[in-house]
């Protein structure tokens, strides 16, 4: 019998358990009471479990303020290595704007005797968010810059979190670093607002680096009225081949909503896109093996 669930690779986990807890993580301890507790894998799979329509299959961990940043990478990459584990790839709080010297040393503390990255290790990501926030042009800082080309060199992806203000700065990067694979998380909106033609026209030149992947989810985030035209645009933009499904979790579970709910979203946005069955699958699941190098 057919699944009748879509298959998804979910790009966008967090985590906080095992040796950390969240009153030491910077991040949820700064965060409302719906984000100060433990965040665990059993949790994880019973808010994907209860999901309607969606059979979570694997996933990427992605950094999320665990410190410090080494112990949690080595922490998360050792769940690579656990079959009963959906944690399928790991990126990594790699401290690229700290320049190319602290780039290496975080890399070398987790190379292997032969010299090695962990297979699980599938690239890097910094905010640029915080308070005070960062200026839109944060990424053009050449420390920053020297530190992603040792990520160059390891054949790492990259991620990027912030504000649509510096998504201009963020193409001229990609466009400077052909070779990286970049992601996109939360479509570059977080807090954007309703200011959906300025976020459209950045979206559309960022797209046109054929060596940057968007991350389809993280409403929640996005302070807007209606999602609904940010995902017809990107996938308009980035075409089928170039779209991630990401739950976001834990985020949205503190924001109150349902693990599905981005997906429920994303696969509105397909049907009215005209997807078909093969595109979905690209979309959930099968970009998300390509981009990272899943197993």
């Amino acid at each position: 019998m057919a699944n009748p669930f879509t298959v998804v690779v979910d790009t966008h986990i967090h985590l906080c358990e095992g040796p950390f807890t969240w009153e030491a993580n910077p991040w949820l301890a700064s965060e409302g009471a719906p984000f100060q507790r433990q965040w665990s894998e059993v949790d994880l799979r019973a808010a994907a479990e209860a999901s309607s329509g969606f059979d979570t299959v694997g996933g990427v961990f992605v950094e999320c303020g665990n410190e410090p940043a080494l112990d949690e990478a080595k922490w998360v990459l050792a769940m690579v290595d656990d079959a009963a584990s959906l944690i399928g790839g790991v990126v990594a709080n790699i401290p690229c704007k700290e320049g190319a010297e602290a780039t290496s040393a975080f890399l070398d503390a987790l190379r292997d005797e032969s010299g090695a990255l962990p297979r699980g290790l599938k690239g890097g990501r910094q905010v640029f968010l915080g308070a005070p926030m960062p200026p839109p042009d944060a990424c053009l800082d050449t420390t920053f810059l020297a530190g992603l080309k040792v990520l160059e060199e390891a054949g790492l992806v990259w991620e990027w979190c912030c504000k649509p203000e510096a998504l201009p700065h963020v193409a001229t990067v990609c466009a400077q670093f052909p070779a990286v694979t970049f992601v996109l998380d939360h479509l570059g909106h977080n807090g954007g607002g309703n200011d959906l033609e300025s976020w459209k026209v950045a979206i559309t030149a960022l797209a046109a680096c054929p060596n940057v992947v968007a991350k389809m989810g993280a409403c929640e985030e996005w302070a807007c009225d209606d999602p609904a035209p940010y995902l017809d645009h990107a996938l308009a933009a980035f075409g089928f081949d170039r779209c991630l499904a990401e739950g976001n979790w834990f985020v949205n579970a503190a924001c109150g909503d349902a693990y599905d709910k981005s997906f429920d979203l994303l696969k509105a946005a397909c049907a009215r896109a005209g997807a078909s069955d093969a595109d979905v699958s690209s979309v959930f699941a099968s970009n998300a093996r390509r981009v990272y190098g899943l197993e």
